[in-house]
């Protein structure tokens, strides 16, 4: 049997506050399913390359799951390709993401989590990610999934539909997102 809760949480990092735990719901159900609801409102690009620490085109290289306390959240180990606003000292190292979600095995069952706005990071695939750092020594990305962009055959998608980006130029050439980060960064 799986039970399935909505959860709306306005930040990342918020807890949850139902009568039984996590561990408690897997034991007694077999598996629990978590829609994690963000309140990210759309952000211009301006905003976007303001908000980021660091704006990185990166390979996905390993993924790991979760239990903290009572939220899902998967680590994400990334090369950093090249470094398009930020230190560069980052660029060719290998850096931790942490996003929401992911499915962590607990006590005989499974919590899966995830937000239905910002897919799970593909290992083996590339990204332009706008990053946070934290005090804590991993980067969150920023605004969810507008923060992300997909890379494929030098193309780029905005991983989520919340931002402007997909409406406005579609796929569009990895250049083309480039000189965005950079126009804006210099001009904002």
């Amino acid at each position: 049997m799986t039970l399935t809760i909505l959860l709306a949480a306005l930040s990342f990092g918020v807890g949850l506050s139902h009568p039984q735990d996590l561990r408690d719901q897997v034991r007694s159900r077999g598996s629990v399913e978590l829609h994690l609801i963000r309140d990210y409102p759309p952000v211009d690009f301006k905003t976007l390359v303001r908000g980021a620490d660091l704006i990185a085109r990166v390979l996905i290289t390993e993924s790991k799951a979760s239990l903290l306390g009572e939220e899902v959240v998967t680590d994400y180990k990334v090369q950093v390709l090249a470094v398009a606003k930020g230190s560069q000292n980052v660029e060719r190292t290998i850096i931790t993401v942490r996003k929401p979600g992911g499915i962590v095995a607990v006590d005989g069952g499974t919590i899966s989590a995830r937000d239905p706005e910002f897919p799970p990071f593909a290992v083996a695939e590339e990204y332009v990610v706008f990053l946070k750092a934290t005090t804590s020594g991993y980067f969150e990305v920023r605004f969810g999934g507008q923060g992300a962009f997909k890379v494929e055959q030098g193309k780029v998608a905005q991983t989520s539909d919340i931002g402007n980006w997909n409406r406005e130029h579609g796929r569009a050439d990895l250049r083309e997102l480039l000189k965005e980060i950079d126009a804006s960064s210099k001009n904002p």
